[in-house]
Formats: C-alpha cells, sequence, structure tokens
C-alpha cells in the first residue's frame, strides 16, 4: 500500500483505539502510532518513511521488502527496545502502528508473511497497490477519521 493509505489507516486506528488505551501523552500517542504506520517500509527505497527520513534508505539495502520488517517480530523487538529505554508506553504506541501497516499490507496482492522467515505461509488479499480499490480503502479511512474527530 502507499504511504498515505498507511498513514490514514494508522491514523483511524489510533484514534479507535484511543479511549481503550487513554494516553498520559496524546501528541506522542499519536506522532508514534502514525510512525508506525509507515516504519515497516524502511526496507523498499522509494518509501514515504525514507523520503522523510532519508538515513533510513540503507535498511533497504540490506533487507528484502516484505522481508524480516513485515513479520510480527520486528514490531514486537521495536516495541520492546523502546519500552525498555524510555520506561514508559511509547514502544507500545509504535507497535499499534505497525501492525496496523501489516494488517494493511495483508490485504494486498503481494500479502504479508507474518511468520518469516520460519513460515512460507502469506496472509493475502484482492488489493492491488495504486489502484480504485486501494483508493477506496484510503478514502474509507479517512471518512472514518471525520466521523471520529466530529
Amino acid at each position: 500500500m502507499l504511504g498515505r493509505t498507511h498513514l490514514a489507516i494508522g491514523l483511524l486506528t489510533a484514534l479507535a483505539l484511543d479511549s481503550f488505551i487513554s494516553p498520559i501523552n496524546r501528541i506522542a500517542y499519536y506522532l508514534l502510532v502514525l510512525i508506525g504506520s509507515i516504519l515497516p517500509d524502511i526496507d523498499h527505497e522509494g518509501s514515504t518513511i525514507n523520503n522523510i527520513v532519508p538515513l533510513t534508505h540503507y535498511a533497504a539495502k540490506l533487507v528484502t521488502h516484505r522481508g524480516i520488517f513485515h513479520t510480527i517480530f520486528a514490531p514486537m523487538a521495536i516495541a520492546f527496545v523502546i519500552s525498555t529505554l524510555t520506561q514508559a508506553e511509547y514502544g507500545w504506541f509504535v507497535l499499534i502502528g505497525y501492525l496496523s501497516h501489516l494488517a494493511s499490507d495483508s490485504c494486498t496482492k503481494l500479502g504479508v508473511n507474518w511468520l518469516h522467515p520460519f513460515s512460507d505461509q502469506k496472509l493475502v488479499g484482492p488489493i492491488t497497490t495504486g489502484t480504485w480499490m486501494e483508493t477506496l480503502l484510503f478514502w474509507a479511512a479517512l471518512f472514518g477519521i471525520y466521523v471520529n474527530v466530529f
């Protein structure tokens, strides 16, 4: 999926979970969920995260797209490290966005192998990145955001 779609779905997810989580720092919560929602694509050179933070593009040279960064293991490790270093809930905020990214990529024809390298099974869906179906999903997420905010 495109970065804009990941950001929209990430924000919608953050809004939907806000009342269950009740974050102390809402600005950090939303910002970290949004960062998490585009973070898995550091393994793709033309991704939104690599355009925003150019240093991250080196990761794309070391690993394959939808490889280790598109598994359940990467976000769990990242969340653990961030939460341990900050001694706060910040890692779990990144995890929320990251999982929204993996879930939305699982709806595409390329799919996601959540258990790579331990399994060859991918969770796939009907959407091709950049097509009208993804655009429809993007607008649906924006509508959901609008409904949650207003």
